[in-house]
């Protein structure tokens, strides 16, 4: 058996599956499933060894028969497997049945199974986890059981405005609503995904956006990424979740550490914190986790989040 795997970033990775006795934070989860790599293309940062994958288990990529090259969910070639933490539930290792994290800019943060961190924060809201899938870009499939950990937030705050006053695009991801069609037609499916840095939004969103900085950012129209002067001015840019508004930092919406010279002047332009996700899917990243105190409820299928203080 193999596994083969694409990430949004461009990353591949392939290599053997087999089960192995795995323990994390003092808890040991037998014959866990796991994917040992022997093919990479992309980038490392010379720390990270692995990934730990939370998912659901519809979303695992392992393949018989050596054959990892049809990609289709339903494809019988495909053998679906408990990650980790489905694995925790099953052998009743964790109670109450959630996982939570907080993640902070220096590549640090707090995991826990069960618990929530020991950090400082408000009060938590919630939002139910939709049952809505996308295996690739193109091609949304909505599911009878749970995948990413998608929600639908109600609202965005962009700059000086609300998102509710624009409406995504038609998109088959972005008209998404999974087990609940009640969603208002200003909002959209959005996963929450520590793999991934930024939020990426829909187009109309992310332009008005972007428009607010001064000087305003400029598009890379191949990537969806946005530039501005690493000195402009960085308009306020929030998540509504449950009635309450989360206003991520400034430092991650116009993100310093990343610069270019982007007309060959020499002045140094610095990529957004948002992002254009054309089609879909969207994601609320690493920009979003960072603030907030996020748990993962899969026993009762919400999302739990509280602002960091």
């Amino acid at each position: 058996m193999t596994f083969s795997a694409l990430y949004g970033s461009g990353e591949w990775i392939r290599g053997a599956v087999g089960d192995e006795d795995v323990t994390i934070a003092g808890v040991t989860v037998k014959k866990q499933r796991i994917g040992l790599a022997h093919q990479v293309l992309g980038g490392g940062d010379g720390v990270i060894s692995g990934l730990l994958g939370l998912a659901y288990p519809p979303l695992t990529q392992a393949y018989v028969g050596g054959n990892d090259t049809d990609r289709n969910p339903g494809s019988p070639n495909r053998d679906p497997y408990d990650p980790i933490f489905t694995s925790m539930r099953k052998q009743r290792l964790v109670a109450p049945q959630y996982f939570s994290m907080t993640m902070d800019r220096n590549h640090s943060g707090w995991l826990t199974f069960g618990d929530v961190p020991r950090v400082p924060h408000g009060r938590f809201s919630n939002a139910p986890i939709v049952k809505a899938e996308v295996y690739n870009i193109s091609s949304p499939l909505m599911q009878t059981e749970y995948t990413f950990y998608t929600i639908v937030a109600d609202d965005y705050v962009l700059g000086a405005r609300n998102a509710s006053a624009i409406t995504p695009e038609k998109t088959q991801w972005s008209q998404s609503r999974g087990a609940d069609p009640g969603y208002a037609d200003h909002q959209f499916p959005a996963v929450v995904d520590s793999g991934s840095t930024l939020a990426v939004i829909p187009s109309a969103h992310a332009e008005a956006y972007a428009a607010q900085f001064a000087p305003p950012a400029v598009l890379n129209a191949f990537t969806g990424e946005y530039w501005a002067p690493c000195g402009a001015k960085v308009p306020r840019f929030g998540v509504v979740v449950g009635g309450q508004a989360f206003f991520l930092y400034e430092e991650d919406l116009l993100l310093q550490e990343e610069k270019l010279d982007w007309n060959g002047d020499g002045i140094m332009f610095c990529r957004l914190g948002v992002a254009d996700g054309y089609g879909g899917p969207y994601i609320l990243g690493d920009v979003f986790l960072n603030r907030v105190v996020s748990v993962f409820d899969v026993e009762i299928g919400e999302m739990h989040f509280a602002p960091r203080l």
